[in-house]
């Protein structure tokens, strides 16, 4: 009997070697970046909030919840097809407690498991507030159009703060920094332009660095605001996803140089948008731009 105890004691604390041991294998895949090689594809995952903070819901409930976004970007020139999306959430010790993973059949993040070279797509999603959580590790899986099967991960930090949130009354009156030029096209209210596709409202803004030092950006929102004046859309992005919204692939504002920043929204219940920028020169200080513009109905004569 002894030895039979012995024996079923070996036994469990094997068993719960090899469970550390795969917790621990599964918090390093997170870590490990694929190498770049020539004629494979490269699809970096880039979070548009770096450490991802909370958000408290704008419909008058009390929900609190983590909006997870990220750039999902084709960088090598070869295409890549998404086959299998992965995605585990870890508390403050690494360990993970919740464990998802979906075939291409399955996937709802992404409107196609299509990326073709240089393209971009936008990941979202939300996770209600948890205070065991610290990461979500997020990992796609497939082939490119060589044939190599490929794995490209990426982990998200969870913040226990609040991101800033302006209303539409704040953004309406904010002023530009004079070292930092926001010129729209168009007028306002924006009128509705029609596409093959539908209504949309289109916005381009010319951001100018008139000043004789190069500039960093920090970070970039874009507001929808409903009827009631309630943000139906905020879209948070810091540093490089903040660039890449802006059409720079570097996050630096060269002096005397300018980007132009543009989105598309379809028609629907939608009475202003903003859209906010904040860079810092070499001495670290901040300058913002804001643009506000209320959306009108109207469709654009062609």
């Amino acid at each position: 009997m002894k030895k039979t105890l012995l024996c079923l004691l070996l036994v469990l604390c094997s068993c719960f070697a090899v469970a550390a041991a795969e917790e621990e294998s599964l918090w390093e895949m997170f870590q490990q970046q694929p190498e770049r090689l020539e004629g494979h594809a490269y699809v970096e995952l880039i979070p548009l909030m770096e450490p991802v903070k909370l958000t408290r819901a704008q419909n008058g409930s009390e929900d609190v919840y983590w909006t997870l976004d990220f750039w999902l970007c084709e960088t090598n020139n070869v295409g890549f097809t998404i086959e299998e999306e992965r995605m585990v959430f870890f508390d403050q010790n690494l360990t993970p407690v919740r464990d998802i993973t979906g075939g291409a059949d399955e996937l709802f993040h992404f409107y196609t498991n299509q990326i073709n070279p240089g393209d971009f797509m936008l990941f979202n999603d939300a996770y209600p507030q948890d205070e065991r959580l610290a990461y979500i590790g997020m990992m796609i899986t497939g082939t490119d159009a060589n044939g190599h099967k490929l794995t490209f991960p990426m982990l998200y930090e969870l913040s226990q703060e609040f991101t800033t949130s302006y209303t539409a009354e704040e953004l309406a009156q904010q002023t530009t920094s004079e070292s930092l030029l926001m010129i729209p096209s168009g007028e306002s209210p924006l009128k509705l332009q029609e596409m093959e596709d539908g209504l949309w409202w289109i916005t381009e803004v010319t951001v100018n660095n008139p000043t004789e030092e190069p500039m960093q950006i920090k970070d970039f929102d874009i507001y929808y605001f409903n009827t009631a004046g309630v943000a139906a859309v905020h879209l948070h992005m810091d540093g490089k996803a903040a660039a890449l919204m802006c059409g720079s692939p570097s996050t630096e504002l060269p002096a005397h140089s300018s980007l132009l920043i543009g989105d598309w929204c379809p028609n629907r219940d939608l009475s202003a948008m903003a859209v906010r920028l904040t860079t810092t020169d070499p001495a670290g200080n901040e300058h913002v731009a804001v643009l506000y513009r209320e959306l009108s109905k109207e469709v654009l004569a062609q």
